[in-house]
């Protein structure tokens, strides 16, 4: 999730369209928004009708959202409560209940997947270096493989560039030494904390949204498993995205916040398992005088004067919409009748089923462990036998990744056969979660991955040490926290 915001925002347009997408491959997560104005307020006065979040203000209008999230009398919010372990904030004044999604590293690797079985050519670890250009137009690219070294052109009636915070880059490819250099995007850093889930204990698929007391951010208290996740932050960052790390500032913002709604928890630094950060690339011309908190999340998609169409702002989880609304500018630029987005209704490799709970029955019956079921349906969809069937002829493969977590060894070598996986930083940080949730970073899990992958990856016991020694090395870079 990181800064791209974990949860549909109920102002977005179309945000019923990606609730039924995202249950997909995942499954519907309630949320619960309350708000605070002092912490010596006494339980009782708390729970009563409330708009906070109410898809009926501002311009969140879908059906959808008007059935489901609904305010909740002191009654039912007292319920509940009690239903989900008895967790109350002290001084809450406010409690409106809906439904959310979750959006995460396996929606975003299922549209790879999808993409490549659509017949695309999806490639990893690659680089624009260059705009091919004829006749003042773009008629492709030259790609770097960073693995291999070697370079190419790839041709193209459209060029689009769909690269969040890198967007200005490939603008500078594009844009006359002469005209105008001002970014098309400004970045916002959001940062996140996971926390051990036993320190902050919110209740099971339940989502929390919170205002802070430190400065009245909205922000998400979310449950993942063994952990919790506390975010985010929103500041102005001129940070290069592939350097943008938490401070200490940010880490003891989180912790204050969350600790004004929890008093009991008592959460320090020492509680915090990883800290890491995003950056959102809104669009320049959305900033008003409020900074980064304030700026239109909204898309926007512009034709340079060379014919590549660049698509800037929007949010991880209206990416549906913001490829719908390309596809059809790539239309229109190549002259032909626009058709029907399917995005509404095409689920997503794994996606082909109807019950979440129905799903998850059938991995505990095979997998015998609940938790590792539900990580696998969650994970891969009715795709998760792919990977339990690799179990069958190498038992060993059905060990954990990392003590205490859910992964599995064979999901490496899933990662690797079906999910473009080439380095250990692809397996453990963008395929599976395993460094966000253990203090190691995921370093102890890269070595026992190492060692599974390396006969399909073509490593040899050297390359094996060159790969852990890298891992290390990106780790310290991704959740290294910054003293300012």
């Amino acid at each position: 999730g990181g800064a791209c915001g974990c949860r549909t925002h109920w102002d977005v347009p179309g945000a019923a369209a990606r609730v039924l997408f995202a249950t997909s491959i995942g499954h519907v997560l309630p949320t619960v928004a309350r708000t605070a104005t002092a912490l010596d307020l006494d339980v009782s006065s708390t729970p009563h009708l409330v708009d906070v979040l109410d898809p009926r203000n501002g311009r969140g209008t879908d059906r959808l959202f008007q059935r489901l999230a609904r305010e909740l009398t002191a009654a039912e919010a007292e319920a509940f409560w009690t239903l989900h372990g008895g967790i109350f904030y002290y001084g809450v004044r406010k409690v409106v209940y809906g439904f959310d999604c979750p959006i995460g590293k396996e929606q975003m690797i299922a549209n790879a997947v999808a993409a490549s079985e659509a017949g695309a050519i999806v490639l990893n670890h690659t680089s624009v270096r260059g705009l091919l250009l004829e006749e003042g137009q773009a008629r492709g690219a030259t790609i770097h493989d960073e693995l291999s070294g070697q370079t190419i052109t790839a041709r193209a009636r459209v060029v689009v560039s769909a690269t969040g915070p890198w967007s200005d880059e490939i603008r500078k490819l594009d844009a006359p030494k002469d005209g105008p250099q001002g970014p098309a995007v400004r970045g916002s850093k959001g940062v996140h904390v996971a926390v051990p889930r036993a320190r902050l204990p919110t209740p099971d698929d339940t989502a929390l949204t919170v205002l802070s007391g430190v400065d009245g951010r909205v922000m998400f208290i979310l449950p993942a498993e063994h952990h919790t996740l506390i975010g985010t932050t929103e500041t102005v960052t001129h940070a290069h995205p592939s350097e943008v790390r938490a401070s200490v500032a940010d880490v003891d913002y989180l912790l204050a916040s969350a600790n004004g709604f929890f008093p009991d928890a008592k959460l320090v630094r020492e509680d915090v398992v990883s800290a890491w950060a995003g950056i959102r690339p809104l669009v320049a011309s959305a900033y008003g005088d409020g900074g980064a908190n304030s700026a239109s999340r909204e898309h926007a998609i512009r034709k340079s004067p060379s014919g590549v169409l660049a698509i800037s702002g929007g949010k991880l989880t209206t990416f549906r919409v913001m490829a719908s609304d390309m596809v059809n500018a790539v239309q229109k630029t190549l002259g032909v009748s626009r058709t029907k987005a399917l995005t509404g209704t095409l689920p997503l490799p794994g996606g082909e089923f109807s019950s979440f709970a129905d799903e998850v029955a059938a991995a505990r019956a095979e997998v015998g462990r609940d938790d590792t079921a539900r990580h696998l349906v969650r994970a891969y969809g009715r795709r998760w036998r792919l990977v339990w069937d690799l179990t069958r002829e190498r038992p060993e493969l059905a060990e954990p990744l990392a003590p205490g977590l859910p992964y599995l060894r064979a999901e490496a070598l899933h990662g690797v056969t079906h999910e473009f996986v080439h380095t250990l930083d692809d397996l453990l940080v963008r395929r599976l979660k395993v460094a966000f949730e253990t203090r190691d970073l995921g370093r102890a899990a890269a070595r026992v991955a190492a060692a599974d992958v390396a006969p399909l990856l073509g490593w040899s016991p050297e390359d094996v040490e060159r790969q852990l020694a890298d891992y290390s090395r990106h780790m310290e870079r991704l959740f290294g926290i910054d003293p300012t």
